[in-house]
């Protein structure tokens, strides 16, 4: 029974660890914007690029060939392969979300539009952008043709749980009051005189 739930509680993890790195290293400005990453094609940095392919090899390490009868042998690659493609875009939807309730100088509230540069040119509804309802539709009905083909509750157990998670994160956004102070932080006590915000004229 717990091992029904090992991989999404794992995802839900190790997304939320990953936007807490991302908002560490990105701070107030996202899409890597001020990191030294130089730009890949597409709107997309290498930064980017490095940062999909590990998750898609990590989701890949949790998620074994899906176990169940079948009559030819391809169904069950194709259902291996549909499991690990609806964990990615569960993966993909915590670190989003969870980049805005971590960091400090957005909060849930700041998850706009007029405030997210890098998806500003997306279509939105209904307060987020349009392609997450698309991931969501698109999972619940990956959900309906697994319970009707094997009787399993695989995606909709997991898609039940991450929204509770995010629903609960969010509303823990919306109780904080976040801070934009974009001065640098100084961090002459980790570096000393090696740290980049050092007073240098000493030197």
């Amino acid at each position: 029974m717990w091992q029904d739930y090992t991989a999404i509680l794992f995802i839900i993890v190790h997304a939320t660890t990953f936007s807490w790195l991302e908002v560490e290293m990105e701070g107030a400005h996202g899409w890597a914007v001020n990191m030294p990453t130089s730009c890949a094609f597409a709107g997309w940095t290498w930064y980017h690029i490095a940062m999909n392919i590990l998750i898609f090899l990590t989701v890949a390490s949790i998620s074994n060939t899906y176990k169940t009868k079948f009559k030819n042998s391809w169904e069950q690659y194709l259902s291996s392969i549909l499991l690990w493609a609806f964990r990615v875009v569960v993966y993909f939807c915590i670190e989003d979300i969870m980049w805005f309730v971590i960091n400090k100088h957005y909060g849930i509230r700041k998850y706009t539009k007029n405030n997210v540069f890098w998806h500003a040119d997306k279509m939105w509804f209904l307060g987020t952008i349009f392609l997450n309802w698309v991931a969501l539709f698109g999972a619940l009905v990956l959900g309906c043709i697994e319970i009707a083909s094997t009787g399993k509750f695989t995606v909709v157990r997991e898609i039940v749980i991450t929204i509770v998670f995010l629903a609960i994160a969010c509303l823990i956004s919306l109780s904080l009051v976040y801070n934009d102070d974009n001065s640098l932080p100084d961090k002459t006590n980790c570096f000393g005189e090696h740290s980049t915000l050092f007073n240098f004229t000493n030197s």
